[in-house]
């Protein structure tokens, strides 16, 4: 009798160190869910200005232009790391792939009217240079707004059915991590607007 009372208090011992460590673990992320909504909203604040204050230069101030480039692009995390962050609360083993800072939806034909329009701003011509590179950058930013609002809409379903699945397919993970990036749309927004204002 007495060995199973022993081999109860153990087995109740270690279930409530089991209980302990979830609840420890599900703690800290709702933890870092809640820091990196309020960098990533930080950085979409500091960016915005700095656009705006860009904007207000004409496009003038490089510096700044970078500035504002880097801090919006850092805000794309403000719906996608606190998502997964969710994801491990609901479920610490859920299957979250290595994760990537790679712009996987901007990749692609939007990259090429970017670069095309890099290369009409430095165009010996002057109708390259100050006509067809605004119109590039122009159809740039015009393509992105449409662009980040099909990765939103992905981005929000695949979330969603990974939330409901408790984050048992890596594919859909991913899938709603990236799409969940559609904050970009901010960046390519004020890159685009800057660029027609003053192309080089």
């Amino acid at each position: 009798m007495a060995s199973i009372c022993s081999v109860s208090y153990h087995w109740f011992r270690s279930l409530g160190d089991s209980l302990v460590r979830e609840l420890e673990l599900r703690g800290d992320h709702l933890c870092l869910a809640a820091e990196e909504t309020i960098i990533a909203t930080g950085n979409l604040f500091s960016g915005t200005a700095l656009g705006l204050y860009s904007l207000a230069t004409l496009g003038f101030r490089p510096y700044a232009i970078e500035l504002s480039r880097y801090r919006l692009s850092e805000a794309r995390k403000i719906v996608s790391l606190p998502y997964i962050h969710i994801l491990f609360i609901l479920n610490p083993r859920a299957l979250v792939p290595e994760l990537s800072d790679k712009d996987h939806w901007g990749e692609g034909n939007l990259r090429d009217i970017c670069l095309a329009a890099d290369r009409s701003a430095h165009e010996n011509s002057f109708l390259s240079r100050h006509i067809v590179a605004r119109v590039q950058y122009g159809i740039y930013g015009i393509c992105a707004v449409a662009l980040r609002l099909a990765q939103g809409a992905i981005g929000t379903i695949a979330a969603l059915l990974s939330l409901c699945t408790l984050g048992q397919f890596s594919f859909l993970n991913r899938v709603a991590y990236h799409g969940l990036e559609f904050p970009l749309v901010f960046r390519d927004i004020f890159f685009s607007a800057i660029k027609c204002l003053h192309p080089r």
